[in-house]
């Protein structure tokens, strides 16, 4: 039984879905329910297709075990089976017992040879008890080691006794406390004085050593508000630069901009003028036609004159009708001032054209008047004479409206092509410009990171040094402070101005298009 494809919500086939997969790079994506239901639709159809992989894998297996087991069952049965299963389970059993007898060989053979090693080991150990420092030498290096151990140990042991002896006398004997009173006493009269004078120098030292902070501090601070005026010249500076750069960035994304549009109006323009083209050519196909029934229809006629009279009228209409298409053409051409050397030439051609086909048709009508004075015969020889004349001045006048009008053509589509490399070109113009704005962004950004951490350094590094601020430090501090806070302010400005500055490009280049993101959505298979 064939197995049904599962549906959920987005296995629907749908051309939107599909077509929304097959997005061009540079072009927009459709909706987000084409998207999901074309995401939804591949899922749907890689779990169909692993599953039905799956039941072809279990079918051919099952298929090879039925075959087998028929096999199996299919095979002859062999009568003397349980003789043959009895005959060699004997002879596993006698190859058992083989190899357990060679075992126990090997192992009598094993135990022998190690009884007598171990009886020639004790008969050499007997032999050679008598010369026992020569053949171990290291035992006897080792015992005096032990005994040069021993007498250090009861030297120490000696010497520490004596001491101990000594410190007991010395605290048992009034003599030797007296003394030892005396002693003390001088030493702590002695003591006393020179702890004041001690204690005098200490705090001059003391006062010198926080004078010489001070100092230092003041002066690190100089330095520290030297370097920050240094640095913030820098900053500015810097920040001036990359603010006209971006200006300048601006005003030739917005030059692209307009250029960009010119170039839609041209390609309009060009789209326009193709259109034209192409009625004159449904015109001139008209014509064409026009003409072939008036022949067919003055084919059977025998009457010349009249034949005359009336193609020379239709002749005239013809020429009036390309007279009209040149007009229209120059209508659609620049003019003399504005207009590119191709466009000049093609301009001189039309009017020639034009001209040509005024004289020729002043020249139909002198010779429609010269048709009323002819007889039949004259007619009829005039009639065939001025055909072929009128098919030659046809096929001239044919060729000459297909060269101005494969001319025209031509020149359009140049100037259609030349409209889309410029296109191109502004595009990766746009382009690196907005890369390069990034960039400068990205560099502004990063030097207020690494002055916000070295001012954060800084400052940490002023508050250990004046863990105990004078007044005049406290001043200063102040000071710093309003420096701070000024410096904050400006950049605080700074950070406005690129704002704006990031809005008006986004209202240049318009909003950017971010995918969207669903959640995968789990399917009970």
């Amino acid at each position: 039984m064939s197995r049904q494809r599962p549906r959920t919500a987005g296995s629907v086939r749908s051309s939107s879905a599909v077509n929304a997969l097959r997005v061009r790079p540079g072009s927009r994506p459709g909706s987000a329910r084409q998207w999901y239901e074309a995401y939804n639709q591949r899922r749907n159809e890689e779990a169909w297709r692993m599953e039905e992989w799956k039941n072809t894998v279990n079918f051919y297996r099952r298929r090879d075990w039925e075959t087998q087991y028929y096999n199996v069952l299919a095979q002859p049965k062999n009568k003397s089976s349980d003789e043959e299963k009895w005959r060699e389970n004997e002879e596993k059993k006698q190859k058992l017992a083989e190899r357990q007898r060679r075992l126990r060989v090997l192992l009598e053979d094993d135990e022998k040879r190690y009884q007598q090693e171990r009886e020639e080991r004790h008969r050499e150990a007997k032999t050679h008890s008598l010369h026992h420092h020569f053949v171990y030498p290291e035992v006897e290096m080792l015992k005096c080691q032990l005994e040069e151990l021993k007498r250090k140990n009861q030297e120490e042991r000696k010497k520490m006794s004596e001491a101990l002896a000594y410190e007991a006398w010395r605290k048992s004997n009034p003599q030797a406390r007296q003394m030892e009173s005396d002693r003390f006493n001088r030493f702590v009269q002695e003591a006393w004085v020179d702890q004041r004078q001690w204690k005098e120098d200490e705090r001059r030292r003391r006062e010198e050593i926080e004078k010489r902070k001070e100092r230092e501090a003041i002066e690190a601070q100089q330095k520290q508000e030297e370097e920050e005026q240094r640095l913030e010249q820098e900053r500015l500076k810097k920040q001036a630069e990359w603010k006209v750069q971006l200006e300048a960035q601006i005003q030739e994304i917005k030059k692209r901009e307009q250029r960009e549009d010119n170039l839609r109006s041209e390609e309009l323009e060009l789209e326009r003028e193709r259109m034209r083209l192409h009625e004159v050519s449904q015109r001139r196909e008209r014509m064409k036609e026009l003409r072939q029934r008036k022949d067919l229809e003055l084919f059977w006629a025998r009457q010349y004159q009249l034949k005359l009279k009336k193609h020379a009228a239709d002749i005239q209409a013809e020429l009036m009708e390309d007279e009209a298409i040149v007009e229209d053409l120059l209508r659609g051409l620049p003019t003399q001032d504005t207009a590119e050397d191709q466009m000049k030439e093609r301009r001189a051609e039309t009017e020639w054209m034009k001209a040509v086909l005024g004289e020729q048709r002043r020249l139909e009508v002198l010779r429609e008047r010269e048709y009323d004075l002819l007889f039949s015969e004259e007619a009829e020889k005039m009639w065939r004479k001025r055909k072929a004349e009128w098919e030659k001045e046809q096929r001239a006048r044919d060729k000459l409206m297909a060269d101005v009008i494969l001319g025209l053509k031509q020149q359009l589509q140049e100037r259609s092509n030349r409209n889309k490399q410029e296109r191109v070109l502004l595009n990766a113009e746009k382009t690196e410009l907005q890369c390069s704005i990034t960039s400068t962004r990205d560099k502004m950004d990063q030097l207020e990171r690494q002055e916000e951490a070295e001012r954060r350094r800084r400052q940490a590094g002023g508050a250990a040094a004046l863990s105990q601020p004078s007044a005049r430090m406290v001043e200063e501090m102040t000071v710093m402070r309003r420096n701070r806070e000024e410096e904050e302010r400006t950049l605080e400005e700074h950070r406005r101005e690129i704002a704006r500055l990031e809005e008006q490009m986004q209202r240049l280049w318009g909003p950017q298009y971010a995918p969207p993101r669903y959640g995968r959505k789990r399917f009970a298979w």
